[in-house]
Order: C-alpha cells, then sequence, then structure tokens
C-alpha cells in the first residue's frame, strides 16, 4: 500500500495508546438475536468472564464484554464485530492473534455471508507540558489558537482523510487539543488514526485474505502516524 507521503521506516514508537481496535462489518442472514448473543458470550466465556453493563439505549441483541484484567475488549452491535486492546497495549502481534482466536467463533454463531469492510483504529492520548509551542513541535497537522487568544482558547478539532493510491482503502487522522482545566499546566492531546477498507466483498472464512489485509491497513496507519509526527515525538514516544 501507498500513500504517497514521506514514510520513514524507523521502529514503530511505543505511542501512549489508549486503544487499538480491529472492526469487521459484515452481512448477516438477521440481525443478531438474543439466543445468539448468549451463545457467543457463552463460547468465549473463558477469555471474557465478566459482561459489561450496557446503557438503556443499547438494544438487547448487543454485547460488550471485557476480560479480567481489563486489557482486552470485545463488541458485537448490529452487523459489527469489534476487539480491542486497551491499556498496556502490547503490540500489532498480539492484537492480531486475538482478533484471530475470536473472530471464526463469531462466524460459526452469527453466520455471517460477507465480509464487506474493515477496519483498525488507534487511540493515543498524551499530556503535554508547554502548551502550543509543544503541540506544534510534535504534531504537523494541529492548529490551537493565535497567541493573542490563547486565553480564551477551549478546544481545537481536525480531521485529515487520505486515499491510498495502491487499493480503495483509507487512512484517516483526528486530533483534539484542549487547554488545562488542573493545577498541571499539561495540556491534553487526543490523537486517533486509522485505516479502513469498505465495499468488500470477502468471505468470512478466509483468513488468510482478511487477516492480510489487515496487516495492510496496520501498515497504511503507521505510514500516516510517522507522517503527522515530527522527529521530536518520535523520541518521546519511543
Amino acid at each position: 500500500m501507498a500513500l504517497r507521503l514521506p514514510y520513514r521506516h524507523e521502529t514503530f514508537p511505543r505511542a501512549p495508546i489508549v486503544e487499538a481496535l480491529v472492526q469487521f462489518r459484515v452481512i448477516l442472514p438477521h440481525l443478531p438475536t438474543q439466543e445468539q448473543i448468549s451463545r457467543f458470550a457463552d463460547r468465549i466465556k473463558d477469555g471474557f468472564p465478566n459482561p459489561r453493563k450496557l446503557s438503556r439505549r443499547v438494544a438487547r441483541a448487543a454485547l460488550s464484554l471485557v476480560n479480567e484484567e481489563r486489557t482486552q475488549a470485545l463488541r458485537v452491535r448490529s452487523t459489527d464485530f469489534i476487539f480491542s486492546h486497551l491499556q498496556p497495549y502490547s503490540n500489532w502481534e498480539s492484537l492480531r492473534a486475538a482478533a484471530l482466536r475470536y473472530w471464526p467463533l463469531y462466524v460459526d454463531v452469527f453466520k455471517p455471508t460477507r465480509i464487506t469492510h474493515l477496519g483498525l483504529q488507534y487511540i493515543n492520548v498524551v499530556e503535554m507540558p508547554g502548551g502550543p509551542e509543544t503541540i506544534s513541535s510534535m504534531l504537523s497537522l494541529i492548529f490551537v489558537a493565535p497567541p493573542e487568544m490563547l486565553q480564551n482558547f477551549e478546544t481545537s478539532l481536525s480531521q485529515l482523510t487520505f486515499k491510498d493510491q495502491d487499493s480503495a482503502a483509507r487512512a484517516t487522522v483526528l486530533s483534539l487539543a484542549s487547554p488545562p482545566h488542573n493545577s498541571t499546566d499539561n495540556w491534553s492531546v487526543l490523537l486517533s488514526i486509522g485505516a479502513q477498507e469498505s465495499r468488500l466483498k470477502y468471505d468470512p472464512n478466509d483468513h488468510s485474505l482478511i487477516f492480510a489485509t489487515l496487516d495492510k491497513l496496520r501498515d497504511l496507519k503507521n505510514e500516516l502516524f510517522f507522517s503527522v509526527t515530527t522527529e521530536e515525538a518520535k523520541r518521546m514516544f519511543r
């Protein structure tokens, strides 16, 4: 895959990842039933024994689970299957292996006929001392505010989407910055970077093709990360 951005082939930095998730969107014979949800929860109870409490606004035929260590989460909702690694995030190989473990169980219970969308999302949160100057030295895409307006500044939100030249995939980066609200004087920056490909027609049992595509999306996400962070940021995240 190639965004044709100035990609730097260095060791991927240890960014402060809050959540890294893999998303599968599928076509189902029918929407998940409560019986299927219960059967799936029973199939994965060794890894996810404690279900989270769902919001009253969430449909009954949905599932949100977290493991004992609160390092992994799994969600089933409508036509989506989502698997997450929470803090502390380890590496892509671990996330990939866990998704590959639970995906066949999902397929066996819910019987999807086709995968139409695959996506990855990495959510990072950084506490930066020094305010806008520090943020500007770390990220090449964020806008804060003119110096004369900083005392009235509340939030800065930006989102950029790039098309991959070798496929129908897209990569997106979203940043949100806000000034300190406590005595630490640290500015909070949320940096969410992801890659996704839609309009797919994958067989849900073709694990080789599915996870090869996820590997490519991960490379695309990395390429975008390297392009929007400065050398100073990479040194800090190592």
